[in-house]
């Protein structure tokens, strides 16, 4: 927060030293980036969503098995 407000009050400053009024001035926006604790967010979510569908493949793949077993199973006599 206060380097954006810094980094506006050095434009405004340009601003004036150019001798343009305020309302032909650029509007000026800041970017702020994902904080720290942000992307720890979005890291342990996404850490949850592959432990979620790795575990879904898995019970897939288990019945997928269990279905084969029984089908040859279900053959042999």
């Amino acid at each position: 927060m206060q380097r954006n407000l810094i980094r506006k009050l050095g434009i405004r400053h340009a601003v004036e030293k150019l001798g343009l009024p305020l309302h032909e001035g650029v509007p000026v926006d800041t970017f702020r980036g994902a904080s720290f604790f942000r992307t720890m967010e979005f890291m342990v979510g996404f850490a949850v969503i592959g432990f979620l569908a790795s575990r879904h493949g898995q019970i897939i793949r288990r019945q997928i098995v269990q279905k084969r077993a029984a089908d040859a199973a279900g053959k042999k006599p």
